[in-house]
């Protein structure tokens, strides 16, 4: 089967959808042994994962000797894992200093932001050198990094601004968003934590849920427009209370 632009975008889907993988590095204490753990991740402005980890973690001193690495997203959960997509991203951990960075990984994890009150947690940014994207039975393809790893027009500064402004004057819209886009009933705790070209990403009770974007938008007056037609749109369904 042929690497097309369709399954390109499945592949990046599936990362940005996963709030959870397997991170496999290099035992520094079994001499090079494979030691897998679990990762919370999210990703930056070109699509790349941000891992926040604990100085005392055995993935951080296998990386600190050795940055080699994977990590795994899985498109679960479903009947059979087997048939399920998933990408597993090889390449290198390096330790990322970038304030307006962390502060992204704080609001897609909240409960990060109290970490460094129990042991000193460092950013990292998996670098990637190869993509394996398996999506079902016989859709196996390897994929180089700038074929799928792309810089997203929304930066950082205006997300920042946009997810201020909605979780500070439309949260109700954001609760239509999930209801109707994406068939969920809101928790207490409803906030938006990113938006890209493609879509917003809402915490629901700290879940986090996709909402693709009706079209492809590029700036903020582009959002502001998408985000008005998508919260009318389900403002129209909102079930009567008669």
């Amino acid at each position: 089967m042929k690497l097309t632009p369709e399954i390109l975008e499945e592949a990046r889907e599936l990362i940005a959808r996963s709030a959870h993988g397997v991170l496999a590095t290099l035992s520094l204490q079994l001499e090079g042994a494979p030691f897998a753990s679990v990762a919370s991740f999210c990703l930056d402005k070109q699509g790349q994962p941000l891992i926040y980890m604990s100085t005392i973690a055995q993935h951080t001193l296998n990386v600190t000797a050795d940055p080699r690495c994977s990590l795994i997203a899985l498109e679960g959960p479903g009947k059979d894992v087997q048939a399920e997509g998933r990408v597993t991203i090889i390449g290198q951990l390096v330790k990322v200093e970038d304030e307006a960075l962390l502060e992204r990984y704080h609001r897609y994890f909240p409960a990060s932001r109290q970490y460094k009150e129990f042991h000193d947690f460092d950013l990292y940014r998996l670098e990637p050198s190869k993509v394996r994207y398996i999506g079902g039975f016989g859709r196996i393809f390897w994929i180089e990094p700038q074929q799928i790893f792309q810089a997203d027009p929304i930066t950082l500064e205006t997300e920042s601004f946009i997810v201020e402004h909605m979780n500070d004057h439309h949260q109700h819209n954001l609760v239509d968003y999930i209801r109707h886009y994406a068939g969920q009933a809101a928790g207490e705790k409803v906030e938006m934590a990113g938006v890209d070209t493609r879509a917003m990403d809402i915490l629901n009770e700290e879940h986090r849920v996709r909402v693709a974007l009706s079209r492809p938008i590029h700036d903020g007056t582009e959002a502001r427009e998408v985000m008005v037609e998508m919260a009318k749109e389900a403002q129209a369904t909102v079930p009567s209370k008669d």
